[in-house]
């Protein structure tokens, strides 16, 4: 009988000093793991484009959707898509971007006797002016909008940056070296203007290059690898999500997001290769490839949308951006051999 009550007193003990021992911090459960879909985030509806490249899409309102059609732009008005007409025939669309309903801006290039001038085209209640930017061979690309007449657009060729402001055009240039090609522009919540860059070399990997507007000047503040294949490198699959910008790495499936310095990680999305967009580095979708397929992310996990469309044929446009607007998620695609396009606009399931 003593034997028990000693054994019985010694586990009591024993419990006791266990559970005490780290009373600041206790043990507490992992949380279960979230469980499968029961309901998609978004109804999705999708139209079909065939025989038409669709590339980068500008929201104005849910009613006036414009889109990069080849080189040139359409709007999305009821449903149906209309050609809109700059009476420019020598100038090519590259993107497009704007403030609101009545200002918006094109990135592209003018062609004169096979020679490319980067342009930008703005849209101010239906009248468009034409600035060309620079002589350099080169076309005008990714577009930063700050204001209804401030915007920074850089080129992909000759790495040159530009900020217009009420028509008025200042000029930079990142780096003398020509064979780096400027990938996306960025403006921090902190309102610092950064540009990133890439260099391909003969063998992978080569460079990924992060500048910031210092004064008057663009300075490299960072230099990386860069590599589609290296899962350890950065990619140019950039995005910008409302206050935050946002890379994937194709191969890894690896999703970092830029914190004013460096890439950090955020998250893996089990689709893989993607484009994404959405209200900020917390609430994302992403179109992924192979299959493409769409995925959001909660600020916790990524899911495939139940209702997301049918496996589509995919191009090489996946570099095209997705708007996060007026509660709704929208993109397009077009797959660059068959020159077919596709709208995709996704309402909140409630």
């Amino acid at each position: 009988m003593k034997i028990k009550q000693f054994l019985y007193f010694s586990l009591l003990i024993l419990a006791v000093l266990f559970f005490a021992c780290d009373k600041d911090n206790p043990v507490v459960p992992p949380e279960p793991e979230p469980g499968p879909d029961t309901a998609s985030r978004y109804k999705w509806k999708t139209i079909d484009y065939l025989y038409n490249s669709l590339y980068t899409i500008y929201v104005a309102d849910t009613n006036m959707i414009y889109v990069r059609l080849g080189v040139g732009i359409a709007y999305l008005q009821d449903s149906s898509l209309y050609h809109y007409n700059l009476y420019d025939q020598k100038f090519k669309v590259v993107s497009i971007n704007g403030y609101d309903r009545n200002n918006f801006f094109i990135s592209g290039y003018t062609l004169v006797n096979g020679h490319r001038f980067p342009t930008i085209k703005k849209v101010t209640n239906g009248a468009v002016s034409t600035t060309i930017l620079d002589s350099a061979f080169a076309d005008a690309s990714d577009i930063l909008v700050e204001g209804p007449n401030q915007a920074w657009i850089c080129t992909y060729y000759n790495n040159l940056v530009f900020h217009y402001d009420n028509g008025n055009v200042t000029k930079y240039k990142l780096s003398d070296d020509d064979t780096i090609y400027t990938a996306r522009l960025y403006k921090s919540p902190t309102n610092e203007i950064f540009a990133f860059a890439t260099k391909v070399t003969t063998f992978l990997p080569g460079y990924h290059y992060t500048y910031k507007l210092v004064g008057d000047t663009f300075v490299n503040t960072k230099i990386g690898c860069y590599s589609p294949y290296d899962k350890e490198c950065l990619t140019d699959f950039i995005y910008r999500c409302g206050p935050d910008l946002l890379m994937i790495h194709p191969f890894s499936k690896e999703v970092r997001y830029f914190n004013g310095t460096d890439w950090v990680h955020h998250s893996y999305c089990e689709g893989g290769g993607a484009k994404i967009g959405g209200i900020s580095k917390d609430s994302l979708v992403a179109f992924v490839y192979p299959l493409g397929n769409i995925y959001t992310y909660n600020g916790k996990v990524w899911r495939k949308e139940r209702t997301s469309p049918l496996i589509l044929p995919l191009g090489l446009n996946v570099h095209s951006n997705i708007e996060a607007k007026f509660g709704n998620i929208y993109f397009a695609h077009a797959d660059t051999e068959s020159e077919w396009g596709k709208i995709f606009i996704g309402k909140p399931n409630k």
